[in-house]
């Protein structure tokens, strides 16, 4: 077996490999198909040849003709879809000469009329139509190289590096072809010719280097799987093969057939117990040149995806992903680069020594470009010149559909490898489940900022509150001093001024009508005087907390009866009726009495300002149960809905017809210090009333209870006669 024949069997079995494996990786690929059928066409004519050489069978002869028709026109094909995926080639055009030619090199006499082995080689003795054939094969050979050598200056990054090695290959091959099978027979020179077929391992060899190093078709995973079984299948065979030919050499001498079989059953057993440990080996091998930076795709997306779930901090986020997509990937280095509103806002590094010196000008360059970018399959350029400089092999936008975030930059694989189809597909993958993860991030830190900020607001508003309160409070209590004060003060000279008015007019000397009339009036106005000042003093001492209250058992019905007593006269003036409609039995209650009157007369002195003349007032009580309640009603002018929400307040005056039907006017002060003077004695306080219908002023005190009573009958030591209580009643008979 010559040299040449080893060339061309290697040349049969590779190639024939390589058009089943990009065949099957793609079967839908029209690059795909193309390449399946040149390559086919190799190995036809291949096979052809080495059969015409060992047979000189004229039909071996034929078919490689027609094989060698079927070659230009394919490898055509091939040319005008690769690396333009997308373009659409007249088919039946490209392969209707091929089809004539390989028809035509089956008539008898049209491409060859004879063949004869001469030298190891083929010499044929031409038909007519093999000079139209040779044209033919020349004119596609010329024009599939134009394409490919203009596609290849055209091309940039590593569908380039891809061309250069098919161009390489195609070189290679055609020279000798050419060479080997169309100049050299011209010269006599036949015993070469074998060497054409041969010299298409040259085109095999450049398109494996370019599957395996440049991801020419992406099929580096079966075509490792099949030199590891290819390698595999050849130590096995091999091993065999020499085993038993030393067995039967130096042992038996061809004479022992039955231990011949016996030591053959023993080999097959060993082989088939080294066959498994054999082939994890050679995969582990191959793996290891294929591919040195392999991982699992799923495994690498689902740990990215528990990350990105589980990190709510954009800086522990970028970092700890960076970390394990290098990691995982075998990468260098990476870096997270994060952009808002024209502005840097995170760099996030792994595997640098010191931080990388990446400008504004360089990194919105690339977030500019709005697309993958891959160092070896970019052409020469701005951005090529930029990822240079900055050292990165693969930039990735990030991006939501919102805006775009940032870039994500990776250096070179630790293996020496460009990145694969596949990484590139994980890549892009990645890349917006990372973006939306990123923005997710940082709406989290912005949220949480706010919530800082806001925290620190309202702690500083709540500051200020708290101060001016305080600061509220201290002028509220100088205003309460300044008004005690003052009302002492003025009290004072006011009670003496109403002394000295009161002695004049009742002095037994008559006066003049209208000296009598000014001293009325000066008279009435000191009184109102000293009975503003006392309403402020009581506030004062109200809202200090100053006010001292005695609650002891009192007799209701003489405590009522005497201040209404005092309010009669008023009363009367107004021709108003006054009646008192006292409770069942003498309930004793407990309150201050010498404050329980002022209740009484605040309560029966609206009513008398505010009922028109001959008017009725009724004060009624009644018992219920630990209580005493007392209703003031009255026949006038009422009080509206929206404006009993303002009584019992400071300065409580109403701006309705309650209000202007006064003759006479008022502090605003006196329903506020009678609230807070029944509230303090235990009691509650309500108003009912309708516009024109009249006012039901009512309060609650509590009763006395037995021993509260006895209490005070011991330190007053007086009998108790008709006594009624809450616990029970205590009755003597008269």
């Amino acid at each position: 077996m010559t040299f040449a024949t080893v060339l061309l069997v290697l040349s049969i079995i590779f190639n024939s490999a390589l058009a089943f494996l990009v065949y099957s990786q793609n079967k839908k690929s029209s690059v795909n198909k193309s390449f399946s059928i040149l390559t086919l066409g190799l190995v036809g004519w291949s096979i052809s040849i080495f059969l015409t050489v060992q047979t000189s069978d004229t039909f071996f002869g034929k078919l490689a003709f027609a094989f060698g028709s079927i070659i230009p026109a394919s490898y055509l094909h091939f040319a005008l879809l690769f690396p333009q995926t997308k373009a659409k080639p007249k088919v039946l055009l490209i392969y209707l000469p091929a089809m004539i030619f390989a028809l035509m090199s089956f008539i008898d006499n049209l491409m060859f009329e004879g063949i004869e082995i001469v030298h190891g080689g083929i010499q044929t003795e031409r038909g007519f139509i093999y000079p139209i054939f040779t044209i033919y094969v020349i004119t596609y050979i010329v024009l599939l190289s134009t394409i490919l050598i203009r596609n290849f200056i055209r091309s940039k990054g590593l569908p380039k590096t891809q061309l250069g090695y098919l161009l390489l290959g195609l070189l290679l091959t055609t020279l000798s072809v050419i060479s080997t099978n169309l100049l050299l027979p011209i010269f006599g020179f036949y015993q070469f010719n074998g060497i054409g077929p041969a010299s298409a391992l040259f085109f095999s060899a450049f398109t494996t280097y370019a599957i395996v190093k440049h991801r020419l078709m992406d099929i580096r995973l079966v075509v490792a799987r099949t030199i590891a079984y290819s390698l595999l299948l050849l130590i096995i065979t091999g091993s065999y093969a020499l085993s038993m030919l030393a067995f039967s050499s130096y042992f038996f001498q061809g004479s022992l057939q039955g231990n011949q079989l016996f030591f053959s059953t023993i080999l097959t057993i060993i082989v088939a117990f080294t066959f498994q440990p054999l082939r994890r080996t050679l995969e582990h091998a191959t793996d290891k040149i294929f591919f040195k930076g392999m991982y699992d795709s799923h495994q690498l997306l689902a740990k990215m995806s528990h990350i990105m779930a589980t990190t709510l901090l954009v800086d522990v986020l970028t970092k700890e992903v960076l970390h394990e997509l290098t990691k995982q990937m075998r990468i260098s280095r990476g870096a997270f680069i994060l952009v808002n509103k024209g502005e840097v806002i995170l760099v996030e590094t792994e595997g640098y020594d010191k931080p990388p010196g990446f400008t504004q000008r360089q990194i919105f360059a690339l977030e500019a470009a709005g697309k993958t970018l891959v160092f070896e399959e970019m052409g020469d350029g701005t951005l090529k010149d930029t990822l240079r400089k900055m050292d990165i092999t693969i930039s990735i936008p990030l991006k939501t559909s919102e805006k775009e975030i940032g870039l994500l930059l990776l250096g070179e694989k630790l293996s020496g490898e460009i990145y694969s189809d596949q990484d590139i597909k994980v890549l892009e993958i990645l890349a917006p489940e990372v973006s939306v993860a990123i923005q997710n991030t940082l709406s989290y830190e912005e949220i949480r900022k706010f919530n800082v900020t806001l925290k620190i607001e309202v702690e500083r508003a709540t500051r200020k509150l708290r101060d001016a309160n305080e600061r509220l409070k201290e002028m509220d209590r100088l205003k309460d001093e300044f008004v005690s004060i003052a009302s002492h003060e003025l009290r004072t000279p006011m009670t003496a001024i109403k002394s000295y008015l009161w002695l004049i007019l009742h002095k037994s000397v008559k006066l003049d009508e209208k000296i009598q009339r000014y001293l009325d009036r000066a008279y009435t106005s000191s009184d109102r005087m000293i009975a503003l000042i006392n309403d402020l003093l009581n506030v004062s001492r109200i809202e200090s907390g100053r006010i001292q209250l005695e609650p002891k058992p009192t007799k209701l019905n003489d405590i009522v009866e005497e201040t209404l007593a005092e309010i009669m006269p008023k009363a009367s003036e107004k021709s108003l009726q006054l009646t008192f409609v006292k409770p069942k039995g003498d309930p004793f209650v407990m309150v201050d009495p010498q404050r329980f009157p002022e209740i009484i007369t605040n309560f029966v002195g609206n009513s008398i300002k505010f009922t028109p003349p001959n008017g009725k007032i009724t004060v009624a009580a009644r018992v219920i149960k630990d209580k005493v309640q007392v209703d003031v009603t009255d026949t006038g002018v009422g009080i509206s809905k929206e404006d009993q929400s303002k009584l019992f307040q400071k300065f409580g005056r109403l701006d309705n017809s309650y209000k202007a039907i006064a003759t006479n006017g008022g502090s605003g002060l006196g329903l506020y210090i009678t609230k807070n003077l029944i509230e303090l004695q235990g009691g509650k306080v309500w108003v009912d009333s309708e516009v024109d219908k009249g006012a039901t002023f009512s309060f609650t005190v509590p009763l006395a209870k037995e021993s509260e009573i006895k209490k005070a009958h011991r330190e007053e030591d007086k009998p108790l006669e008709g006594v009624y209580v809450n616990e029970k009643a205590i009755t003597t008979k008269k």
